[in-house]
Formats: C-alpha cells, structure tokens, sequence
C-alpha cells in the first residue's frame, strides 16, 4: 500500500509566532513525513531566509526556498507544486490573504483572528461557506488553540448531563495579562501601529472567548461590555469588562486587562454540583 504524500505547504510571513508558536509543529511533521515546506515567504529578505534556514534543519535533501518582497505573494498562490498556505501576518491583512489563497485552490491556515474588523469577518464566513458547495474538500482553518489543548478538553468531559459536576450554568473569567512596553511581542511594530479593530483586546481575547465557549458548549448569543484604557504604550483599548448570555441559556462575565502589572489568570464554571477552576499559568 503507498504511503500518502506530504502536504505541500508555504508559510506566508515569518516574524516571531512563526518560529515560536507554528514552528515546532510544523518541523515535527516534516520529521513524520506528513508535510514538505516548499517556500517560506516574507516581506524581508532576512526573516524569508531564516525561516528557510530553521525548517531545512529537518527537511534534509529538500530545500526551502525563501521568497520576499510585497509584490511576489500572489504568484505562489498559482503554482501546482503548493497544497497548503499557513498564514501568519499582521491581523489586518488576514482575510486578504486567506481569500486570495482559496480562491487559488489551495487549503489555508490563518492565523486568529479571521480579520481585522467586523465586516471582513462575515465577509470571509459568507465566502467561504459559498465556496465549501462548489469545493466541499477544501479546508479553512482559524489557528485557535484552546480547542486543542488538554485542560479544555479535560475539562469538557467533566461538564454537562450525567457527568461529575453536572450542568453548567454560570462561568467567570479572569484575564489579568501583562503586556509590558518593550516586551517581546508589544515591541512588534504591526502590534504597536494596531490597524485592526479593538487592538491588543482582538488580538489576544479570541482565545479566552474560545475558552468560554467550550466551557458552556454554546455560542454567545448576546454580549455586553465597557472598554477602557490604561497603558499609555498601548494604541488601544486595553481593558474589557463583559456580561454574556450563551444559546443554550447559560450566563457569563468576562474581565480582562493587559494593562496589569502581574498575571492572574483564571476560568471557573458553576455547576449543579459544584465549581470546575482551571488556572493557567
């Protein structure tokens, strides 16, 4: 029986999150065999090149080939020896991106958000589920993590009917982040420029809204919430505090800040006989 071939894949962008957060995974499976990287493209020639550099430590024989330069992204998105595009760009240009990727044929992976802004949002939602009738195969992904990890999916199998602590009905979150001037990524200069919506709030609570909606397996029907800021390094608003109302009935509040000094971070669950806490470090 032939073994299935590696999917073909170009990395657009490659700051920081795409060594230190997509990298490993991606080296792991070019390791398993599951995945050739056929070009890392960047705005600069330098971070292409380097990206190059970090995943030809494992990909053996099969180079990767560095391309830059704003006005060399479209003409990847054509060639037939690509499968795949993983996007890690500034939150604004997400959706451009990802679109013009599967209008090209090709599976995406995006970086979170699916955009910068409201509108771009249900724009790319509306295309995409067009696009599934005509392309039932191809494959849009939003890079959110929380779904994947252990705690949540630990922590789901502990809620609801006929388990342990039974039915959810409240859920609180505590988010206190400190995203510190000059730190790693407030230093980043698309994150200081913040051309999306909602700035270091878009950026970072997609995932701690994900949480919230795995623990009560249900989508926000309805939400409101003060903004506020405080950190003068920061463009935006850096502090939300909400009331949510789930689907299926449930309630919730939210209180997140990247203006603090220190972390505290934590989601509690109320249930029917008893309290879930999961405490992230």
């Amino acid at each position: 029986m032939m073994s299935e071939a590696p999917l073909r894949v170009v990395q657009l962008g490659c700051g920081i999150f795409s060594r230190e957060g997509q990298g490993p995974a991606w080296k792991e499976m070019i390791r398993q065999g599951r995945v050739t990287m056929v070009v890392c493209w960047s705005r600069s020639e330098e971070s292409a090149r380097e990206m190059c550099a970090y995943y030809d430590e494992v990909q053996g024989s099969i180079k990767v080939e560095a391309i830059w330069g704003e006005e060399t992204w479209m003409g990847l998105l054509q060639r037939e020896d690509i499968d795949a595009v993983t996007i890690l760009l500034p939150i604004h240009l997400l959706a451009r991106y990802s679109k013009a990727a599967l209008e090209a044929g090709k599976h995406v992976l995006s970086e979170k958000p699916i955009a910068g802004n409201m509108e771009e949002a249900r724009s790319m939602v509306e295309f995409y589920q067009a696009r599934r009738k005509e392309h039932p195969s191809q494959l849009y992904c939003i890079a959110e993590n929380y779904r994947f990890e252990y705690a949540f999916r630990r922590s789901m199998q502990l809620l609801g009917e006929g388990t342990l602590l039974g039915r959810p009905f409240m859920v609180e979150l505590t988010a206190h982040v400190p995203h510190l001037l000059g730190s790693k990524y407030e230093k980043t200069q698309w994150r200081r420029e913040a051309k999306h919506l909602g700035g270091i709030i878009t950026d970072s609570s997609v995932h701690f809204m994900a949480g919230l909606r795995l623990l009560m397996n249900s989508e926000v029907e309805c939400l409101s919430s003060f903004t506020s800021k405080h950190a003068a390094h920061l463009p935006k608003v850096d502090t939300l505090v909400a009331s949510l109302r789930f689907c299926n009935g449930t309630s919730g509040s939210a209180a997140i800040t990247f203006a603090a000094t220190s972390r505290l971070f934590e989601y509690r669950v109320r249930c029917e006989r008893g309290i879930l806490m999961m405490i992230r470090g």
